[in-house]
């Protein structure tokens, strides 16, 4: 977003504020997940689901140690 919009500072700060507090109050998915994903995909034979360790190692900053 930051790289097609090109906001100012100040407003790139409070879009990730925003963000970040939205995420803060979000609550647990009512949906399998997998499910979802597998139910779009399946159609497209090309592509192929990242694994799980492959998606952690890739977005590190992502997933914090708990």
């Amino acid at each position: 977003m930051l790289n097609v919009r090109h906001p100012s500072e100040l407003e790139a700060s409070k879009i990730m504020k925003n963000r970040l507090d939205k995420y803060n109050n979000l609550r647990k998915e009512d949906f399998e997940s997998r499910l979802k994903i597998y139910s779009i995909t399946k159609g497209n034979k090309g592509f192929k689901l990242i694994s799980c360790s492959k998606l952690k190692e890739e977005n590190r900053d992502v997933y914090l140690p708990i």
